[in-house]
């Protein structure tokens, strides 16, 4: 007979489904064995659905392979409050820390930062998203910068547009301004915040303009040039 021995490493993670979480029915939470290469222990990254998206797509989205590698823990929340289409409803209601599914996303990140469990870097925060869910990042990343020390958007239209500029012509948008007033007294933040904007050059739902208004608003907001 042979004895197979391993190590605690070598057993691979897994996904943990529909938790409730921060002011959330529904994450799914994917937790790694490793640790970040920087910094003290593991960093967080929030990830936001796009509309008619269920979190469970994003069960088999390689997300594991950035986790394992980086020692990044993964969260997954369904939006609570939901417009058409289950969008992230970035262009209703108020843009406050303390309203609706943005606070819900900062509880989200406290509690998880909060739990011993997790090991979470608290300077290693980050929020992201694809469509609504980049838009609802955006906003949610400009009003608690404090918190989230980076944001990654994908064909997301820009914050403060409204629900008719998602599909059809480019509607302007003075990206740099509208995240300083929603930033208000945690601007300061912004001197160590960064910011990951992309989007597909066939992108036939989101108009394409969005990408380089955000991206050109956001590096205003740092003070940095192209």
């Amino acid at each position: 007979s042979s004895l197979l021995i391993l190590s605690q490493s070598a057993i691979a993670a897994e996904w943990q489904r529909g938790l409730s979480i921060g002011g959330f029915n529904k994450v799914n939470l994917y937790v790694p064995d490793t640790v970040s290469e920087i910094g003290n222990g593991k960093s967080l990254m929030i990830v936001l659905h796009g509309c008619t998206q269920s979190i469970d797509a994003y069960l088999t989205a390689n997300l594991e392979t950035a986790a394992d590698k980086h020692g990044m823990v993964i969260a997954v929340p369904d939006a609570v409050n939901k417009a058409g289409f289950s969008c992230w409803s970035y262009w209703q209601g108020t843009k406050s820390r303390s309203a609706g599914d943005y606070k819900n996303l900062i509880t989200l990140a406290n509690d998880l930062k909060a739990d011993t469990r997790y090991n979470i870097d608290t300077d290693q925060v980050y929020i992201a998203g694809l469509s609504s869910g980049a838009a609802f990042a955006n906003t949610t990343a400009c009003l608690a910068p404090d918190v989230f020390a980076g944001m990654g958007i994908s064909a997301g239209p820009s914050i403060g547009t409204s629900s008719n500029g998602a599909l059809g012509p480019c509607e302007s948008a003075d990206v740099r301004a509208r995240c300083l007033s929603y930033a208000g007294s945690f601007a300061s933040h912004f001197d160590t915040q960064i910011a990951s904007i992309a989007q597909g050059d066939k992108d036939t739902t989101v108009n394409q303009c969005y990408n380089d208004q955000n991206s050109s608003g956001m590096a205003a907001v740092y003070g940095v040039s192209s």
